[in-house]
């Protein structure tokens, strides 16, 4: 199973998030699309799921600072206690 996971800023746009999938997964699709849980209630978020076929898959706070990521960002970490919510 390939699941694409996906932090991004309350301005982004479903372009955006197209545009990262693609660079990231090229030829391939993802089953499952993953993010924080209030990321991925958004409007944006769906319309972007709907549009790529994958399930949505919300994270918990939980699920979120328990993972260990190559990535360490201040912000993230402080947004979300980890250092990619991305690669979370």
């Amino acid at each position: 199973m390939i699941v694409a996971g996906f932090g991004f800023r309350a301005a982004a746009s479903v372009a955006s998030l197209a545009d990262a999938l693609s660079r990231a997964a090229g030829p391939h699709a993802p089953q499952v699309l993953a993010t924080a849980e209030d990321k991925a209630a958004t409007p944006m978020f769906q319309t972007f799921a709907a549009q790529h076929g994958g399930a949505v898959r919300g994270l918990t706070a939980e699920e979120i600072a328990s993972q260990t990521t190559v990535t360490q960002s201040d912000a993230a970490r402080g947004a979300r206690g980890t250092g990619s919510l991305a690669e979370a």
